[in-house]
Formats: C-alpha cells, sequence, structure tokens
C-alpha cells in the first residue's frame, strides 16, 4: 500500500506534495516541525504561511482514482490557459486586420502588441499551410 502526502490549506484547498511513499515515510513527514504553519519556522515556511494563512500537511492513501482526480485537474488548468492564449490571439489579430485595412487607431506603438502580431502572423501562416496540406 502506497501513500500521498497531502497539504491542507486553511482555504479549504489542498495539493498533492508526494506519491508513493510509505506509511513510515508520511507519518515521519506529518510528525516534524515542517508539517504546519504552527511549527514550521524557516524561511519558507514562514513564507508559504503569510502567502496562504494556516496550512498543515497530511496523507491518505492512494488509489488509482486519485491519480485521475490530479489528471483532470491538471488538464483543465491546461484547457484554461489554451483558451485565454487562444482568445488574446484572437483580439490582437482583430487588432492587426483593422491596421491592415487602414483604419486609425488611436493608441501608440507597442513592442509586446507587435511581437504577439508577429506571432499571430506565423500562426495564420501556419494554419494556412496547413489546411493547403489537407
Amino acid at each position: 500500500m502506497s501513500y500521498a502526502l497531502v497539504r491542507f490549506y486553511g482555504q479549504g484547498e489542498s495539493r498533492v506534495l508526494r506519491r508513493g511513499l510509505t506509511l513510515e515515510q508520511v507519518e515521519a513527514h506529518c510528525h516534524s516541525d515542517k508539517a504546519s504553519s504552527l511549527t514550521a519556522k524557516d524561511r519558507h515556511g514562514l513564507a508559504r504561511t503569510e502567502r496562504y494563512g494556516w496550512w498543515f500537511d497530511g496523507y491518505t492513501k492512494e488509489s488509482c482514482q486519485m491519480r485521475y482526480i490530479e489528471q483532470d485537474r491538471d488538464l483543465t488548468e491546461d484547457i484554461r490557459l489554451r483558451s485565454e492564449l487562444l482568445a488574446k490571439l484572437a483580439v490582437d489579430s482583430a487588432f492587426y486586420e483593422e491596421q491592415d485595412a487602414g483604419i486609425l487607431l488611436s493608441e501608440p506603438p507597442n513592442e509586446d502588441r507587435d511581437a504577439r502580431a508577429l506571432a499571430v502572423a506565423a500562426l495564420r501562416r501556419a494554419t494556412r499551410e496547413l489546411e493547403k496540406g489537407s
């Protein structure tokens, strides 16, 4: 039987720190001074307490279902980040289409926006090439 070391935060959140540990390993960690906001006095523990409020480490028996839940969380976060990036690219793409059409915009030049425009143009070219190949 393996165990997962889990950090619980006061706001109701938790995260898995390590997997595949023995009962002796997780119990040793949980009884150490680094296992809670009340006992952790090193700079990492104090910084964590300042950032998140109270917290403590615990453990649970590891299961296949637990691994799938973690993978789902990772996948959901990845999808959210990709969606935000695509939305930003769409906004930037619309901005540069307006510029290409000769519409005068009141915003001054911006290096970040110009770099994104190059990325959008490269993405468009790659998309066209893929569509031609299909």
